[in-house]
């Protein structure tokens, strides 16, 4: 992964002159940039935007200066490529109607326009991590698809692939997507081999030259579930269940500026709320008045859920890095533990 990694950054630095005029297509949209890709799949910033209005998915050819180092663009000229990719329509139709770009667009498919108020409200209430980080919304939809189709999963299994190719393609979704779609063959007959599978491939399509935190965090914490099927009593199970809690809040707090302490009880409530939501939201998606009421009564929830809010300032703790890979060992640590524990049990058997 190193000498791919290294491939990646000669590719970065080698593949443009300073001065560039070349085509890439639209993945996200900030406040005073978007982000493109190249055929190559590696990511550009782009900068100094003009009045353009820029939509997922759409297809440019961009001239303008690149600064290397930061892998970022800043614009001269944009000229509109012809697109064939539906998912630029598809996002181009919706975000046009209210409540689509700030609540259905990003709980359903994990896309954001600018700010998004409710990204930022559930990450004051301090359940960022099961919207976006925890990607379960693969296994409630894909359980709901097997419910339907029972006689025939491979629709379910349709389903799911053509719901991936919309959704934004995080480390969380890509880790979801492939674990319920990779078959159980001898080499991945156990799901901690089909896990280093996963990540390996993860790290192989990430389109960019390093790896942020959510990497770390979507699999410790998924490795970490794997274990609570097999708890047998009751008190294991709540253990694990409160460190599970008690880490991705923390992973998200020390990268934040506070953190939330009424979230412990927030946090279980709400995972019951959202698995309705979301299948409503997928559901109700396509019908722009239904999406409008719909969006106005997710946002009426999270304002309700923003009045319990005890908040601890996080701003003098210094080196939050170090204490990101504390957290990261601890995790190891616990499953390590279980892990052996169980392994210690087998041979006393």
């Amino acid at each position: 992964m190193l000498l791919f990694y290294q491939i990646k950054n000669l590719l970065y630095t080698f593949w443009y002159d300073k001065e560039i005029n070349a085509n890439f297509q639209v993945i996200g949209i900030k406040n005073k940039i978007i982000e493109v890709r190249n055929y190559f799949n590696l990511k550009f910033s782009v900068t100094n935007l003009q009045k353009q209005d820029f939509h997922l998915y759409q297809f440019l050819n961009i001239q303008g200066i690149l600064n290397k180092e930061k892998h970022q663009i800043i614009i001269k000229q944009t000229t509109e490529l012809t697109n064939w990719d539906f998912r630029h329509w598809l996002f181009k139709f919706y975000s046009g109607y209210d409540g689509y770009k700030q609540t259905l667009i990003p709980m359903t498919f994990g896309y954001t326009y600018g700010e998004s108020q409710l990204l930022s409200d559930v990450s004051e209430i301090g359940i960022l991590h099961i919207l976006i980080i925890s990607g379960f919304h693969f296994n409630i939809i894909y359980a709901v698809f097997e419910r339907i189709f029972k006689k025939h999963k491979w629709i379910a299994t349709v389903f799911i692939w053509i719901y991936w190719f919309v959704c934004s393609w995080s480390f969380s979704v890509n880790r979801a997507f492939m674990f319920k779609t990779i078959p159980k063959k001898k080499i991945f007959a156990k799901n901690e081999n089909r896990y280093l599978f996963i990540a390996f491939i993860c790290l192989l399509i990430n389109n960019q030259n390093y790896v942020g935190i959510g990497l770390f965090i979507t699999f410790s914490l998924s490795y970490l579930l794997l274990f609570t099927k097999n708890f047998k009593t009751f008190k294991d199970r709540v253990y694990i269940s409160f460190f599970l809690w008690f880490i991705s809040v923390l992973f998200i707090s020390f990268l934040s500026k506070q953190i939330n302490l009424l979230s412990i009880f927030i946090a279980p409530l709400f995972g019951l709320i959202y698995e309705v939501i979301l299948l409503l939201s997928l559901i109700l998606f396509w019908f722009p008045i239904i999406g409008y009421l719909l969006s106005a009564s997710i946002m009426n929830i999270i304002y309700l859920l923003k009045k319990f809010v005890i908040a601890i300032n996080l701003d003098f703790i210094f080196n939050k890095e170090i204490i990101v890979v504390m957290l990261y060992k601890s995790c190891l640590g616990v499953m390590y533990y279980f892990k052996f524990r169980e392994a210690k049990v087998l041979m006393n058997k």
